[in-house]
């Protein structure tokens, strides 16, 4: 997903490392951590009711690698994949559908087993839909985002400034 900035505030930032590195990071960090949470909101929201697992595990971090950073709004859950782009027909194994159903619906012995089955059947057939959550989330949330970013340009500009008095 790609994101428009200012060609003006991107000048601004590479001109504010150079001449107050520390202000720069301070800002860049805070505006990652607050569009990373932002984000993570908008796919949690996005994110199926029913995978209530997978909702949990999203997480917002910024990583700081040597002088770069990096926000990321992601899940280490393996079916994360399949829920946010849908699958194929496929014949799924039973044993994780029988402990959802009964986790989720609260179903026990035969009926757990049945409904298993059934949702089986169904995803054999039908495969199952494309929650798209990150993808709508990420593209809900870019206004507010590119927002958060000009609001820390201002910040920025303000705290050099200030700075240089």
């Amino acid at each position: 997903m790609k994101f428009v900035f200012d060609t003006a505030d991107l000048a601004i930032l590479a001109r504010a490392f150079a001449a107050a590195p520390e202000l720069a990071r301070d800002e860049a960090r805070r505006f990652l951590h607050a569009a990373t949470e932002y984000l993570k909101g908008e796919v949690v929201e996005r994110t199926p009711a029913a995978a209530g697992t997978l909702r949990a595990s999203i997480a917002a971090a910024v990583e700081e690698d040597g002088p770069g950073l990096l926000g990321v709004v992601a899940t280490a859950l393996d079916y994360a994949v399949p829920v946010e782009l849908g699958t194929r027909p496929h014949k799924p194994p039973i044993e994780p559908l029988e402990q959802w159903v009964r986790t989720r619906l609260g179903l026990t012995d035969k009926a757990a087993a049945s409904a298993a089955r059934r949702i089986q059947w169904k995803i054999a057939h039908y495969g199952t839909p494309a929650a798209g959550m990150f993808h709508r989330g990420v593209a809900a949330g870019r206004a507010n985002v590119e927002r958060l970013f000009a609001d820390g340009m201002a910040r920025l500009r303000d705290r050099i400034v200030g700075a240089a008095r």
